[in-house]
């Protein structure tokens, strides 16, 4: 049992969620609920919903676009690694990447950035150059991928892009 005048204090003075009372006191948030309405405390519905907002606003860094490109793209995170940061599943995380276009492979989010800030494409993309590594050199693409930092994947996709091959 929960007395009437702490859960007023933590429930409707300091605003505490359900949840927080609950873990305060080891029970499940049901018990507490259970208390609030015996005991008739209420706050009222706009500032209930206001309330789980603000205590909301510093998990909801997952859906700016901006920290999720700083995140994935630039840092190089995983979703898994982004949705712990986040305390939300590597689901959800997914789900707002794709929502704003930045889902596709790191090497390409990579190659995007290259081509902003060099003007250039990354040389991975670069058909001389990749054919001169791959058939003149005789690299090959797991070789040339760790060169360049990226996944062996990217590389035989843009070899593949171009039809370039050892011995033709």
């Amino acid at each position: 049992m929960i007395a009437r005048e702490e859960l007023e204090r933590l429930y409707v003075r300091e605003r505490k969620t359900l949840q927080e009372i609950a873990e305060r006191y080891g029970v499940a948030k049901q018990t507490v609920l259970y208390w609030v309405r015996k005991y008739g405390l209420e706050r009222g519905l706009r500032e209930a919903r206001l309330l789980m907002w603000e205590k909301r606003k510093g998990k909801v860094e997952y859906r700016d676009p901006r920290w999720l490109w700083e995140r994935y793209v630039v840092e190089g995170k995983s979703m898994a690694r982004i949705a712990e940061e986040a305390r939300v599943s590597p689901r959800t995380v997914e789900l707002w990447l794709k929502r704003y276009g930045l889902a596709r492979s790191r090497e390409e989010a990579r190659a995007a950035i290259a081509r902003t800030v060099t003007g250039k494409v990354p040389v991975w993309q670069d058909r001389e150059w990749l054919f001169r590594e791959h058939v003149i050199e005789g690299k090959s693409a797991a070789r040339i991928a760790r060169e360049l930092g990226v996944h062996p994947q990217t590389v035989r996709k843009w070899l593949r892009i171009y039809g370039i091959r050892r011995g033709t």
